[in-house]
């Protein structure tokens, strides 16, 4: 049994204390982190991945923190009704209220913490410190319910709030630079790209946002910005601003391979497959070994059967590229077959070890797997289990 936000709530609290109750099981004393996870998560009918609604996080959170702690006590407090309440207020993104609700709680005048303070912790001072660290997890855990592309945008969001304080001493530079500089345009557009090249994205937005687009007298140049602000919204995280600069692009570069290819994938990010397969399409006329053409034409399939139809069209030695390797196994991920996803994510794994997306997919697909198997009340294999504690590291 999985617990969705209304049998939680039905069942009342006592969940959150079996969790700590099995946590702290003498069993577990001779086993590793990832094997008490495991088991807990098991013997609580939770899912080995957590759901990306607040139940299921908390739950995987009280699950994590209690493995690690050594004070049952602090355990049994993140199972009480009111932290799991202010939490909640937490996920809705109130932090202020959240804090004020915790402060108020720890304040009360009674013998609420006698227990903690029994077992050596004199004050509440040692309890906050637990708090923020129950709160760290509860954070990993939110991202690491969500889906893989979801994690890209924030980590991209993330990245782009840290390049904040140094936009002013580059927007200085930009100016002092255009006093010196005769052809504007073709040196932002040079350092912009040195900029992506160096994985720079928000300073390459920073570069080109700053260029008035009047500069911009040739077809060649608007075409370089805007594709150029493309990639560096899509380094960032800005997957929307990225598709419709990229699109914009292919206006002043209509039969660039290059420039159909990302306009395709700002149509990718749209959702509008009849684009893709219509820019997909000129792409194969223009080379049919074209690795990215097909691994479009397979992703705007609208369905898994449609794709594998397509992709029975394509070359065998084309099929098992990362990239088109990787479109099929998204098509089966989005079916929830499991196992030919795996199949397919681990021959895009080969040809690209380090791709951290294809990892965050494969993983996700063994969690998922690994669920169904469960709910279906199947046993797991020693290989599940072990395949479950590499996917937990993962995430």
């Amino acid at each position: 049994m999985i617990f969705s936000s209304s049998v939680l709530t039905k069942i009342g609290f006592s969940v959150l204390s079996k969790i700590v109750a099995f946590a702290f099981e003498k069993t577990m004393e001779s086993i590793s982190k990832n094997e008490k996870m495991i088991s807990v998560l098991k013997k609580c009918g939770l899912p080995l991945r957590p759901e990306n609604e607040f139940e299921s996080i908390y739950a995987h959170t009280l699950v994590k923190y209690s493995v690690e702690c050594k004070n049952k006590d602090f355990a049994d407090f993140f199972a009480e009704k009111e932290i799991w309440e202010a939490f909640r207020i937490k996920f809705l993104s109130s932090y202020d209220e959240f804090k004020e609700k915790i402060n108020t709680y720890l304040n009360i005048g009674d013998d609420r913490f006698m227990k903690i303070r029994s077992a050596g912790y004199r004050n509440v001072d040692d309890l906050k410190i637990e708090i923020e660290r129950f709160s760290r997890i509860f954070d990993e855990t939110i991202k690491e319910a969500m889906s893989p592309s979801d994690i890209k945008l924030l980590s991209g969001q993330e990245q782009a709030l840290e390049n904040t304080d140094n936009i002013k001493d580059d927007i200085k530079y930009i100016k002092d630079f255009l006093k010196d500089n005769i052809d504007v345009s073709g040196e932002f557009l040079k350092k912009s790209k040195e900029l992506l090249d160096q994985k720079e994205y928000d300073k390459a937005r920073i570069w080109l946002e700053e260029l008035n687009k009047t500069h911009l007298d040739s077809n060649e140049k608007k075409w370089k910005y805007f594709n150029n602000l493309g990639v560096a919204h899509l380094g960032i995280g800005n997957d929307k601003e990225a598709a419709n600069y990229l699109i914009e692009a292919l206006k002043y570069n209509l039969e660039d391979q290059n420039a159909l290819e990302n306009a395709a994938f700002g149509y990718h990010i749209k959702n509008d497959n009849k684009k893709v397969r219509e820019l997909a399409k000129k792409l194969i006329e223009i080379d049919k070994s074209s690795v990215i053409a097909n691994q479009l034409m397979v992703l705007s399939c609208d369905t898994l059967e449609e794709a594998l139809n397509y992709f029975e069209t394509i070359p065998l030695e084309i099929r098992h590229k990362d990239r088109v390797a990787g479109a099929i196994a998204f098509k089966y991920y989005q079916d929830n077959d499991f196992e030919n996803a795996l199949k397919w994510y681990d021959v895009a794994i080969k040809e690209r070890p380090q791709d951290k997306e294809l990892i965050s997919f494969y993983a996700d697909a063994v969690l998922r797997k690994i669920n169904e198997k469960n709910n279906s009340n199947l046993p797991l294999t020693e290989k599940d289990e072990k395949e479950a504690e590499e996917s937990i590291d993962i995430f």
